[in-house]
């Protein structure tokens, strides 16, 4: 995020940030709080006791400058300057933002204390189905400037498509390919930079160049598809690239991990631990994941979209974390949400002594200390 700057003009437009409750207490306290529990919560008093701090929240629910409230007799004359000092601690607590701020840029840095520009990020998204297709509407929305979309499906049946992907309807064309229709969808928000892979798409070398050229990957899968978490997992290992995974498989939906190699657990490591919980059913779920893994055409594999939602959205939320801190509640963990028995599970995964996908790739570790 961009330093904070003093104020060089009265003319700049000023609000009180909208994911904020600012509360007056008296003209001379203030509390910020983003909900009742939240752990954001700012208790501000003005030592000088000018009585201006009441003043400038009482007047800036609207928005604006400090001119402004000069021309409307709100501030004197003689208070411009306290007033100044104090809109710019205000500013520097993120009680006040400018008005032409980005809001979700905004969050990220009162909610999670973000420091690191996450809008340049090159971002792959492998599956441009049900789930690519919400989390592609949400870094998009998130100012997002370079996405990278890789399906090779085709719009056969454009009212399905409508209905289940997070396209606009506007966009959608038959037989035209799906990551194509997306990424006409997502040009209004604004993105710069957006490239479609539409040919085999889930073969090794696409899946490799997507992770060669992009800073961050997420394979967004409607089925679970064993086979190609795989290899982008070897992919990633070989780069060093950061990446995450979210998939659905009929009523469940799995968001995360985010995997950073070399710092936590790799897919086969998730992958193994997920199906020591299977217990006596081990073989049948083997069994399950080796018959989508032999179809010989993908199939959408319909979920209902309120499902989605919640899942997409988890993941979304955990990736922009991630980039905007550089550590999310997804780093090697993930969330596994039953919808037939609406229950969620926090899987954190551990890290195997001897995993023969990512061992080789770990740091140096002398094995006495």
């Amino acid at each position: 995020m961009d330093a904070i700057s003093p104020i060089t003009s009265f003319n700049q437009v000023y609000k009180i940030n909208p994911h904020l409750k600012v509360i007056r207490i008296t003209n001379n306290e203030i509390i910020a709080r983003h909900s009742a529990r939240s752990a954001f919560s700012r208790s501000w008093c003005d030592t000088g006791r000018t009585g201006l701090i009441g003043k400038l929240i009482g007047h800036l629910d609207g928005a604006s400058s400090l001119n402004d409230l000069v021309e409307r007799g709100i501030i004197k004359e003689t208070e411009v300057e306290d007033a100044q000092s104090i809109i710019d601690q205000l500013r520097e607590e993120d009680i006040l933002i400018e008005l032409d701020s980005d809001l979700v840029a905004v969050y990220l840095q009162t909610i999670y204390q973000a420091e690191q520009p996450f809008t340049q990020n090159h971002v792959g998204i492998i599956g441009c189905g049900q789930a690519g297709s919400r989390i592609a509407r949400h870094l998009a929305v998130a100012k997002v400037q370079k996405i990278t979309l890789c399906d090779d499906a085709i719009t056969e049946d454009p009212i399905v498509i409508q209905r289940m992907l997070s396209i606009d309807p506007l966009h959608v064309e038959k037989n035209a390919p799906v990551a194509k229709c997306l990424a006409k969808s997502l040009e209004p928000y604004g993105v710069n930079h957006i490239r479609c892979v539409t040919e085999d798409s889930l073969a090794d070398s696409q899946i490799r160049r997507v992770f060669e050229e992009c800073d961050f990957v997420i394979v967004a899968l409607d089925e679970y598809l064993s086979s190609v978490l795989h290899r982008a997992n070897e992919h990633a290992l070989n780069v060093d690239k950061p990446w995450a995974s979210v998939v659905m498989d009929g009523s469940e939906g799995i968001a995360g991990p985010i995997y950073i190699p070399g710092d936590t657990c790799c897919f086969n490591e998730f992958e193994q631990q997920g199906l020591a919980t299977a217990g006596t059913f081990k073989k049948d779920v083997l069994t399950y994941f080796d018959a989508l893994d032999s179809q010989e055409k993908r199939s959408l594999g319909i979920t209902l979209p309120p499902h989605l939602d919640i899942i997409c959205g988890q993941l979304s939320a955990g990736v922009l974390m991630y980039f905007g801190t550089g550590s999310s509640f997804l780093v090697g963990r993930a969330i596994r949400t039953d919808f037939d028995r609406m229950s969620i599970d926090y899987e954190d995964i551990k890290s195997l002594p001897r995993c023969p996908a990512c061992a080789p790739y770990r740091p140096f570790r002398h094995q006495f200390l």
